[in-house]
């Protein structure tokens, strides 16, 4: 999705909420925005920030940088620092935010081919992972139109989040399933809301 679409807010909200409620081991790679700052912003959100001791680790941009610069093949040390944390935690689930960044630090030569090594890695990491990703979409003829990446084919599951003008003056955020292979799931948009610490989703307006 685009800036300001809650596509952060999204990935560290299921991480959390599995956390307190089925006591799920969880990583969140953030790439962009120090652990501190991540926090803080959520909680602002009322996002539950206490949850069982061990169940949440946040690596920021920081650890990232000294993890990429140790070894000639980024992903042979992510690989390392992930299989240790799985080793001493647990691992269920893993947030990496954002794959931009990601690209950026670990200094891509052939995308395409980085990509695939990466997607075939988290399917055999044995968790369900997350990659945030920045997609601008444009509306030409009053349709939302969205680009051709690469990782929407690699990927299982595609989600689109995105910010639709209702009125002139009134925005509202909406999510779409474009994508969730071996399930019968909902195709259009959907409103989408954060109250009480809890995303909500909802039908959205016809307008």
């Amino acid at each position: 999705g685009a800036p300001g679409t809650m596509k952060s807010s999204l990935g560290f909200s299921i991480i959390v909420q599995n956390a307190v409620q089925e006591e799920l081991h969880g990583l969140y790679l953030s790439l962009e925005e120090r652990a501190s700052s991540l926090l803080k912003q959520m909680g602002g959100l009322g996002l539950p920030l206490k949850v069982p001791k061990g169940s949440l680790v946040v690596l920021d941009p920081r650890t990232a940088k000294n993890l990429f610069a140790e070894k000639t093949d980024w992903l042979a040390s992510l690989q390392a620092a992930i299989r240790s944390i799985k080793e001493q935690r647990g691992l269920d689930l893993i947030v990496i935010d954002s794959l931009e960044a990601l690209e950026v630090l670990a200094k891509f030569k052939d995308r395409r081919r980085e990509m695939y090594r990466l997607f075939e890695w988290l399917r055999d990491l044995g968790v369900t992972s997350f990659l945030v990703t920045e997609r601008p979409d444009w509306l030409i003829a009053g349709h939302v139109l969205q680009g051709r990446w690469d990782e929407d084919f690699l990927a299982d599951g595609v989600i689109h989040l995105r910010m639709h003008f209702v009125t002139d003056l009134t925005a509202q955020r909406r999510l779409r399933v474009v994508k969730m292979r071996g399930t019968k799931h909902e195709t259009g948009y959907l409103a989408m809301d954060v109250d009480d610490g809890r995303f909500r989703v909802t039908r959205a307006m016809s307008s």
